[in-house]
C-alpha cells in the first residue's frame, strides 16, 4: 500500500511537475527511511522487520531498500504475492461438514422432505421463496455449498426412485386389471 502511493514509477500524466518532485523525495525518504531503520536496529529486530516488511511492502520498494534483490527478488516476491492473494480469496478450508453443523445440514434436509411431499405444480413466486429459504438455511449455518448441492442432488435422486417406483407399480396395476380374463 505505502510503495503504491510513494513509487515514482506510479505517477499519472495529470500530476503536475511540482507534485511529481514531491512524490519522488517522499519516496526517496522512505526508502532512506527504512534502510536507516534497518541498519540501526538490532539484528534480532531487523531479521523480525525484514520477513514482515516483505510482506506488506510492493516489490519496487523493497527491490530500492535492497531487501530483494531487482532481478530475482521481484519475481519471487510477485510469486509469492500471487499465492498469498489465491490462499485467501479462493481457497476453503473444509471440515468434516455434516458432524461440524449438524443441525443446519438437518434443517436443510427437513425443508427438502418437506417439499417433497408436494404434488401441485410450483408457481414462479414459491419457487423463488424455496430457494430463499434455502439460501436462508446456508447463510444462518454457514454451510458449504458444495455439500449443499450434493444433498439436493441426493434428495431429487431419491424423489425421482420414489416416482417411478409408484409410476411403475401404478401402471402394473392397470395392466393386470385391465387385462382379459
Amino acid at each position: 500500500l505505502v510503495g503504491t502511493l510513494l513509487d515514482p514509477s506510479s505517477s499519472s500524466s495529470t500530476l503536475s511537475k511540482a507534485q511529481q518532485t514531491v512524490k519522488q523525495s517522499s519516496y526517496q525518504s522512505f526508502t532512506s527511511l527504512i534502510t536507516n531503520l534497518l541498519t540501526t536496529t538490532s539484528e534480532s529486530i531487523a531479521n523480525k522487520l525484514i520477513p514482515l516488511m516483505q510482506k506488506t511492502l510492493e516489490a519496487p520498494l523493497l527491490a530500492d531498500t535492497k531487501l530483494l534483490s531487482p532481478s530475482t527478488g521481484q519475481s519471487l516476491m510477485l510469486k509469492r504475492l500471487k499465492k498469498i492473494n489465491t490462499d485467501l480469496f479462493y481457497r476453503q478450508t473444509k471440515f468434516n461438514l455434516l458432524q461440524e453443523e449438524s443441525e443446519g445440514y438437518a434443517k436443510l434436509l427437513t425443508f427438502f422432505t418437506s417439499l417433497s411431499g408436494a404434488q401441485e405444480e410450483d408457481c414462479g413466486n414459491e419457487r423463488e421463496g424455496h430457494l430463499m429459504k434455502v439460501r436462508e438455511i446456508i447463510g444462518t449455518f454457514d454451510l458449504d455449498p458444495n455439500r449443499v448441492l450434493d444433498l439436493t442432488l441426493d434428495v431429487l435422486e431419491l424423489e425421482l426412485q420414489t416416482l417411478l417406483s409408484s409410476t411403475s407399480a401404478s401402471s402394473i396395476y392397470e395392466t393386470v386389471s385391465n387385462a382379459p380374463q
